[in-house]
């Protein structure tokens, strides 16, 4: 079969690629309320430029320190009308995300049935803001996650 043509809607996502540092704070501690995170992230396009291909590591801090391995795929779903990232980090841990895009400086990407959602809001061309909240059984956000990353050169 022959291969569909690029979404021109993946080029909103060009501002994420590149190689990110990130600091800030998550609610996935052992013992402690909070532990201090830092991770390392690298975007590119992938997949004859239909994809970005997203692979990072996160430590979290504290008494016993872990890092955590993710990788995932962010692309434009023209059915759907949707970004749609697919994603894997450790063992059993997946997941699927989708967004409409771009809302001013944010960008939402949310589970199909709306238990987890993260969040980017645009602070400059070199650095964004990442928050991540879980939804409870109350239907209520929680926030498990916050940091602050900065493009690397």
């Amino acid at each position: 079969p022959l291969a569909s043509p690029i979404p021109s809607q993946l080029a909103q996502l060009a501002f994420f690629e590149g190689a990110w540092r990130c600091t800030g704070k998550t609610k996935y501690c052992g013992t402690a309320s909070e532990c201090a995170t830092t991770g390392t992230t690298h975007i590119e396009k992938a997949i004859g430029d239909s994809w970005l291909h997203v692979i990072g590591d996160e430590t979290v801090e504290g008494d016993a320190p872990q890092t955590f391995h993710f990788a995932l795929y962010l692309g434009y779903d023209p059915k759907l009308k949707s970004f749609v990232s697919l994603g894997v980090g450790g063992p059993g841990i997946y997941g699927t995300q989708y967004s409409k895009g771009w809302s001013g400086d944010t960008f939402v990407l949310s589970q199909d049935k709306y238990l987890a959602r993260d969040t980017f809001v645009k602070k400059s061309e070199s650095e964004f803001k990442h928050t991540g909240d879980w939804r409870g059984k109350d239907k209520r956000w929680t926030n498990v996650q916050d940091e602050t990353c900065r493009r690397t050169p």
